[in-house]
């Protein structure tokens, strides 16, 4: 973990949560603890190949992250440099985001809407003008709002039926192909 003074752009050092749980139960200084392994900072600049030699010197843990200015923007271990090469890696606990059922398919809100486009083969959801890069977000623009559960929307070729959803967001969709399209295809 990344030990401050005052605000996360005051970066003493990096501590071990094992390191730091045992620190505290002891009444020791985790400030002087984390010291003693100094953070390392990349601009946000840095390319990805010159990024993984950095991320080799971090011996497996992580690297912050700043901005032109010193403001921290975040971190990067190596399986982000990873994913953001080979795509992303399904952790043990995750399920996929795109899962058949029965004639069609669950899909979280949170799913890629070109990923959906690539997984059902179906073209031009989105005009690459239009600013929505999720599938809650493409039924939030189809709908005029956040559609309630058994809502259904069409936006040819596919058919959107709300299965979970609050005030605030889409969580899953069901999906399916339009008949007429399904004909057109065979």
């Amino acid at each position: 973990f990344p030990v401050c003074r005052g605000e996360l752009d005051e970066i003493i050092g990096i501590v071990r949560a094992k390191e730091m749980l045992v620190a505290l139960e002891a009444g020791d200084n985790v400030a002087a603890l984390a010291s003693a392994s100094p953070a390392i900072v990349v601009p946000e600049t840095l390319d990805p190949i010159n990024l993984l030699g950095v991320l080799r010197r971090a011996r497996g843990s992580f690297v912050i992250v700043t901005n032109e200015f010193g403001v921290v923007q975040g971190l990067v271990t190596p399986l982000d440099v990873l994913e953001a090469i080979a795509g992303e890696f399904p952790d043990a606990d995750e399920t996929p985001e795109i899962v058949i059922d029965g004639d069609g398919w669950l899909v979280k809100g949170s799913t890629d809407v070109h990923a959906l486009q690539q997984a059902l083969e179906v073209d031009d959801l989105v005009d690459e003008d239009e600013d929505i890069a999720t599938v809650a977000g493409l039924v939030i623009a189809v709908n005029g709002h956040i559609p309630r559960p058994g809502d259904v929307l069409e936006l040819s070729p596919l058919q959107f039926t709300i299965v979970e959803a609050n005030d605030y967001r889409v969580d899953l969709v069901r999906v399916v192909k339009l008949r007429q399209y399904n004909d057109e295809e065979e």
